[in-house]
């Protein structure tokens, strides 16, 4: 069955607006000196992974979003 492709590049916009929104929010913290100064080793290591999930899944999101065009 064929899908349709403003529908899929519309609900691919919005998933990339929101990771989009959600790495912004974590590159805010790790960016913060005064929560990476204060903040357990364990909390900035989870960010970071955070943060390397979000750009993957961005990445892909837009390769998928391309491929529609």
């Amino acid at each position: 069955e064929l899908i349709n492709i403003d529908t899929e590049s519309k609900r691919l916009e919005k998933q990339i607006d929101d990771i989009t929104g959600r790495l912004n929010n974590v590159n805010s913290k790790l960016d913060n000196e005064n929560f990476v100064s204060r903040a357990p080793k364990e909390v900035i290591q989870n960010e970071k992974e955070k943060r390397d999930r979000y750009r993957t899944k961005l990445y892909k999101l837009n390769d998928n979003l391309k491929s529609l065009s």
